[in-house]
């Protein structure tokens, strides 16, 4: 900020931005109370990280999940200023000469050329010697010309890095009246919920309100070069060493530190159906396996139904939720590299473990089919006997032993025969599911093709965009090289120059001494 103080102190949570600038005063036409004048002048450095976030949220009239107002942002603004660093003095010209002239080696060159002039006339010599005061003021020239060439080309190198600084603005995502938009670092605002990946760079003071296995590179302030783990909990009472705060030009290395967006949402969800789907799917390879085996039981195959019916219906969700993340609304580039990232990746994920789902579905019903249609036959040989038996002792009269066999000979063949239309309805249900899921199927693989095509328009507007940058380069390249051209031309007429007032000097020194 342009307040030193707010520049040193202020707290931003990694989606709160918070200043604690030394501000004296509030602009009496401000509508935003942060803090009344009445109040300490900001709140203490060493307790801001350990002040409840609901309580910084109601300081700063904000909201973690809508963000600031645009009706508040101009008057804090007014209040603090730009989010940016005063920039350092910068030196004169003057100081950049000074330095040349009397840096590394050139001081050599002034002790020598000093030799040189005092040798002039030494001491108990009758006539000077001229040659020496025209060494000495050869080097005096030397000196003086290539201290102005290297003082003008680091001069020309500052500008050069300067200009390359502002050729491309440096952005943040902040979420603000309920969305998220992409703004310019120096915009940021006390009180600014700033959404942050892995890769981008803190672009203020932050306190984290939360954050998703979190790793922050702090090499630049602190040296370390080990990543520093963050979390939404105050670690300790020192305010520089808690890890719920990081600093400026921090580097985000692993994780994210933002409120759950709708594209996380969608991760989230999507990434705990395919793991249920996963699970689901290695049981039910296991449970058909023993279809149909001496380890087949009613108590199986209840189970084996009842968990591909689960997971036919998590299937369903999820293709649901695939095609609400494919028509997703994108309204930042940031949104935009997060919808690409899912859309890469977890429709393909999930088509292989679906591919697996089906395979299991196909060799279960395989199976059940075979082991009805043994079932069947025993049922049909085993009670088809019985019938035969009792119709031949019937000849010589029935008893009524062979009343009762018969009578429970019809109930256990009614039972087997209600048993085998379930275990056929099972079947019949099985295979309704096996062509829904095939549908699912189609339905993603049309959908994986439909990026496919999205995909393929991105990569042709990058190749375009690659085939700018490569002329830009090549326009750069031939810059520099006009420049080094330049240079050249400037180091050989300065050469020129110094070897003709060289032999200028020595002309007249010659001339002189005779």
């Amino acid at each position: 900020m342009d307040n030193p103080h707010m520049q040193n102190n202020k707290q931003q949570h990694p989606n709160i931005n918070m200043n604690t600038s030394h501000q004296s005063s509030m602009l009496q036409d401000s509508t935003v109370k942060l803090w009344t004048s009445t109040e300490k002048a900001h709140p203490e450095k060493e307790t801001i990280h350990m002040i409840p976030l609901e309580k910084r949220f109601q300081h700063f009239h904000t909201n973690p999940k809508t963000g600031l107002s645009s009706n508040f942002i101009p008057d804090v603004r007014a209040q603090y200023g730009d989010n940016t660093r005063t920039p350092p003095k910068q030196p004169s010209y003057f100081w950049f000469l000074f330095k040349q002239l009397f840096a590394g080696f050139n001081s050599i060159l002034w002790f020598a050329g000093i030799i040189d002039v005092l040798a002039y006339k030494s001491f108990g010599a009758v006539h000077p010697d001229l040659s020496n005061l025209a060494l000495g003021i050869l080097i005096f020239i030397v000196i003086i010309l290539n201290s102005i060439l290297n003082a003008y080309q680091e001069i020309k190198s500052i500008k050069i890095v300067v200009s390359f600084s502002k050729l491309l603005p440096i952005l943040a995502t902040v979420r603000r009246d309920g969305k998220e938009q992409q703004i310019l670092t120096n915009d940021i605002v006390p009180g600014d919920i700033i959404l942050i990946r892995m890769g981008d760079k803190l672009p203020a003071d932050c306190r984290f309100i939360t954050c998703d296995n979190l790793k922050v590179n702090t090499s630049e302030l602190t040296g370390e070069s080990i990543p520093v783990s963050a979390t939404v909990q105050c670690t300790s009472v020192n305010f520089m060493e808690t890890k719920n705060i990081e600093f400026y030009s921090s580097m985000v290395e692993q994780g994210t530190m933002a409120s759950p967006s709708d594209f996380q949402r969608f991760h989230n969800a999507l990434s705990t159906n395919l793991k249920t789907i996963s699970d689901n799917v290695t049981d039910l390879e296991k449970l058909a396996q023993k279809l149909g085996t001496p380890e087949d039981s009613e108590r199986l195959r209840e189970r084996y139904h009842r968990l591909q019916n689960e997971t036919k219906n998590i299937m369903q969700q999820t293709n649901d939720a695939l095609q609400e993340l494919n028509n997703a609304r994108v309204l930042t580039e940031a949104d935009q590299r997060r919808k690409k990232m899912l859309t890469d990746t977890l429709p393909k994920q999930y088509l292989a473990t679906l591919s697996r789902f089906q395979q299991a579905q196909h060799i279960g019903a395989r199976k059940e089919k075979e082991s009805l249609d043994r079932a069947r036959a025993i049922s049909f040989h085993q009670y088809g006997t019985l019938d035969s038996q009792l119709a031949g002792d019937f000849v010589s009269g029935p008893t009524y032993d062979q009343l009762q066999r018969q009578a429970v000979s019809s109930i256990e063949q009614e039972v087997d025969m209600r048993a085998l239309r379930e275990r056929h309805e099972q079947l019949r249900e099985l295979e309704r599911n096996i062509v829904e899921v095939n549908e699912l199927f189609k339905d993603v693989a049309k959908l994986i093709h439909d990026q496919g095509a999205v995909i393929d328009s991105i990569d042709e507007h990058i190749i375009n965009t690659e085939v700018k940058i490569e002329r830009g380069t090549r326009h750069i390249e031939s810059s520099v090289g006009h420049q080094s051209a330049a240079r050249c031309k400037i180091i050989i007429l300065v050469t020129i120059l110094i070897i003709v007032i060289a032999i200028i000097i020595l002309v007249l020194a010659l001339t002189l001494k005779k």
